[in-house]
């Protein structure tokens, strides 16, 4: 079985889960004792990002886009929850659960039409549904089942970081409350 993903797929699959679609909360497993060091690592190994042309240098250089053309996630079912931002892909990190190889990066929109580093986001393709459920910092990810907006018949594992923006609801919450889109 082929376990990558086009970078147009990978990238919807991305977002399934930030735009109103269903999904399965994963139940986190006791916080992992060393959570703290692999959040102060992911900052290390991210922090060159906060300039998206750097970003786009490095590899992430594919811009998530939505069924409606949107490039901006937020809950589209509660806009109270919040959102997510600009999901930045680099194809060769879908499936990793490494936490320095995030398969997206997130931006957060600004004044101004201008974006600020929000976090990351870790993506596993469940295609065959048969998937054990990945877990980074001791978190579980979360589960969006197929049929879904974003790749059919494709169900996948997420989990958010908000690693450079504070999310008053939880680091690794799906939606961060202050994100909003234009």
């Amino acid at each position: 079985m082929n376990r990558r993903l086009s970078l147009a797929a990978a990238s919807a699959c991305l977002a399934l889960a930030g735009a109103g679609a269903v999904y399965a909360s994963a139940a986190a497993s006791p916080a992992s004792p060393t959570a703290g060091k692999q959040l102060a690592d992911i900052r290390a190994a991210t922090a060159q990002y906060h300039s998206l042309a750097a970003a786009q240098a490095a590899g992430w250089s594919g811009l998530f886009q939505d069924v409606n053309g949107l490039t901006c996630i937020q809950d589209t079912d509660t806009p109270s929850m919040g959102g997510m931002g600009y999901h930045w892909v680099n194809g060769a990190n879908i499936g990793s659960t490494d936490p320095l190889k995030p398969a997206a990066l997130i931006y957060a929109p600004t004044a101004g039409d201008g974006v600020r580093f929000a976090g990351m986001e870790y993506l596993v393709p469940d295609p065959n549904g048969d998937v054990a459920q990945p877990f980074l910092n001791g978190v579980g990810f979360m589960y969006t089942p197929a049929p879904n907006r974003f790749l059919g018949d494709t169900a996948f594992w997420s989990l958010h970081v908000w690693a450079w923006d504070h999310n008053p609801t939880g680091t690794y919450q799906m939606w961060n409350p202050k994100i909003s889109c234009p």
